[in-house]
């Protein structure tokens, strides 16, 4: 078992995603054992909490020993400040699972499509929730070929009805 165990730590990192930055550090110690694993395909994938994947490309990895993606993600999990993330690596799917935590390393709430959508009165009520601007696949009677609008449009169209 304290193989296994030393083992599942070596995968999990810590770094931060700044809003205004690509890199995402890397530790050294965590590309030491992963880096060949992790380039050896083409692509690898981020995944949120709340289920969201984004792609990369490895040769950045490869190439500058860190992440490209900061301000990709910053955008998309809704950071507008430096945050503090957990990534721990699963390399059968080359895969890192994200989660996100405060400076005492404790867990932040993260909201995604999976959760009700209220976000105002939530944010009144915990400062500390995330919001993510989300997309869903719905039929609209528009000229928009795929069809894909903001969930917060659906909210507005539908109080103004």
């Amino acid at each position: 078992a304290g193989e296994g165990s030393s083992s599942r730590h070596s995968t999990v990192f810590g770094s931060v995603i700044y809003p205004d930055r690509d890199e995402i550090q890397i530790p050294n110690r965590f590309l030491n054992i992963w880096k060949e694993e992790i380039c050896k395909d083409p692509d690898g994938c981020f995944k949120d909490p709340s289920h969201n994947f984004w792609n990369f490309r490895t040769s950045t990895v490869k190439k500058y020993n860190c992440f490209m993606s900061g301000r990709m993600l910053a955008r998309y999990c809704g950071f507008t400040r430096p945050q503090n993330v957990i990534f721990d690596y699963e390399p059968g799917y080359n895969q890192f699972n994200m989660s996100f935590v405060d400076h005492d390393g404790a867990d932040i709430k993260y909201l995604g499509l999976h959760y009700p959508t209220n976000y105002h009165q939530m944010r009144l009520n915990d400062p500390s929730i995330i919001v993510t601007p989300a997309y869903m696949h719905v039929v609209t009677g528009d000229d928009n070929q795929n069809g894909y609008v903001p969930v917060q449009w659906l909210q507005i169209t539908s109080a103004i009805r």
